[in-house]
């Protein structure tokens, strides 16, 4: 936590009140704030998840290299050996669809950050709030169903 605060303390420079909006300065300080969206907010927490969920698939699978054949009592049953096959799915499955969500409102922040200084008309401006709100949604709904499917799986 604290090293999200201390890396995201250049936003105190970079944002400044343009034509009555609170947006990033032109130039450099936008893409400082683009690059730092997509490494420490998109990159860093999916690619981790991902990451962890492979590593959980490995340790998973030596582990059961690891199992005395001669002795049934570490032998685990075929119920929680489909449980457990059936977790790492849903971990790489909701790493990935995660990821192309957060791709998907990333693109969007991006857009918007990059042409937040050029005039707009009505129109533009509503189609970019709709896509902006749909992508919000879009994340929202799929992670609290991806919880929902989880605790379906574990019981």
């Amino acid at each position: 936590m604290l090293f999200l605060l201390n890396s995201s303390i250049f936003c105190l420079i970079v944002y400044d009140l343009y034509d009555d909006m609170c947006i990033s300065a032109p130039g450099l300080g936008t893409i400082a704030v683009i690059v730092y969206a997509n490494i420490f907010i998109s990159l860093i927490p999916h690619g981790g998840m991902l990451i962890c969920g492979i590593i959980t698939s490995i340790h998973m699978r030596q582990m059961r290299n690891r199992i005395d054949i001669s002795s049934d009592a570490g032998n685990p049953t075929p119920a929680v050996q489909r449980m457990n096959r059936q977790l790492l799915i849903l971990i790489f499955i909701q790493a990935l669809v995660e990821i192309i969500l957060e791709v998907q409102r990333n693109i969007s922040a991006t857009y918007n950050l990059i042409t937040s200084s050029v005039e707009k008309s009505v129109e533009q401006q509503a189609i970019e709030y709709f896509v902006t709100q749909l992508s919000i949604i879009l994340y929202t709904y799929v992670s609290k169903e991806l919880s929902k499917i989880y605790q379906i799986v574990i019981e």
